[in-house]
């Protein structure tokens, strides 16, 4: 009889183990997946899904892309240039988005004067929510130099 309760003591005592393993295994991995959830809930909360994208705009001096927005078909760039350079007609603008050539490119004025700035709006083909990439480049001189030079710039950003 006494052999009996010492092996059902041994029994209960691996058991026990067992059990004990398999609850720290579960309570583990159990905390990290519930950190991984938060994490995930933390990124969503803070726009990492959502996939807008916000407009950029860069150029290469002396001319600088204050701001652009995109509405509707419209991309439209706020630039601003140095007082060394000459005016800038609309015609020595163009405006590439996707790869295709804007199909009318307009001032908010009827140039882009020396040392003043101005929106220049490019009319495209895009859909709303459509992406977009381009680039854009400026014919100009300089007041006391060289005419024939060329500003190149980058634009990106989403349709609204």
């Amino acid at each position: 009889m006494q052999k009996k309760v010492m092996f059902l003591k041994l029994s209960n005592s691996l058991k026990n183990k067992k059990s004990q393993a398999a609850m720290e295994f579960l309570m583990t991995y159990g905390w990290a997946i519930l950190i991984v959830l938060v994490a995930i809930a933390a990124l969503y909360f803070l726009g990492v899904f959502s996939g807008k994208t916000a407009n950029s705009c860069t150029l290469e001096p002396p001319f600088n892309c204050i701001d652009s927005k995109s509405i509707g078909t419209s991309i439209v760039l706020q630039v601003g240039s140095l007082n060394s350079v000459k005016d800038v007609a609309p015609g020595d603008v163009t405006i590439t988005v996707n790869g295709v050539a804007c199909t009318s490119t307009t001032f908010s004025t009827v140039t882009l004067r020396s040392g003043g700035r101005t929106d220049i709006t490019c009319s495209h083909g895009l859909a709303k929510d459509e992406k977009f990439n381009g680039e854009i480049s400026i014919t100009y001189g300089n007041k006391v130099g060289l005419s024939g030079k060329a500003a190149k710039g980058t634009i990106s950003g989403q349709i609204q």
